[in-house]
């Protein structure tokens, strides 16, 4: 719509026409189902945090290698400079990059119907314990506080943005204890 170009162009401006391009490759195949999540984070090694976000693509439709394919075609020289390579975790094939000094690699991984791209291997096998309800530690389905977060909002929310500040609250109290002892 017209009234929405202003918002587009200002996105578009924020994040870059390359960064635009690509998600442009992915958005028109997408479900509207996404996530964001911090799996960890320690405030020692803010290099180690767990992000991973995940799409997941309307029936039938697989994107994962396009948007791939066109994140290597618009950042060649980030290619270059960087290693690209396949593993396997969790029984799940997925491709990574690692920039020339990163601390770890960007993942990308199908499964499915879900296109996900987390920061190191260890966040990808977390998610996919997760994921097959394998996994050892709590899930958030679990979590009472979260629990009381969902029954507020109904059983679709367009948007949920959760919080958990107990940790949150913990990492402070961690960093203000080496700040100042």
């Amino acid at each position: 719509s017209p009234n929405s170009q202003p918002v587009s162009d200002t996105i578009v401006k924020w994040i870059g026409q390359k960064n635009a391009d690509i998600l442009n490759v992915f958005l028109p195949n997408l479900s509207g189902q996404s996530f964001f999540a911090v799996t960890h984070f320690d405030m020692a090694n803010p290099g180690q945090a767990g992000l991973i976000a995940g799409m997941r693509s309307k029936a039938g439709i697989d994107t994962g290698e396009a948007g791939v394919n066109k994140l290597k075609s618009t950042w060649p020289d980030f290619i270059k400079q960087g290693t690209t390579g396949v593993g396997k975790v969790e029984g799940v094939d997925y491709q990574w990059i690692k920039g020339p000094g990163a601390s770890d690699k960007i993942c990308v991984a199908r499964v499915s119907g879900w296109i996900v791209t987390a920061w190191g291997e260890a966040t990808v096998q977390d998610w996919l314990q997760r994921f097959h309800k394998k996994a050892v530690t709590p899930s958030l389905a679990q979590n009472p506080d979260y629990q009381k977060s969902i029954s507020r909002v109904g059983a679709n929310p367009m948007t949920l943005l959760y919080l958990d500040y107990h940790a949150v609250l913990a990492l402070s109290q961690q960093q203000i204890a080496r700040t100042n002892p």
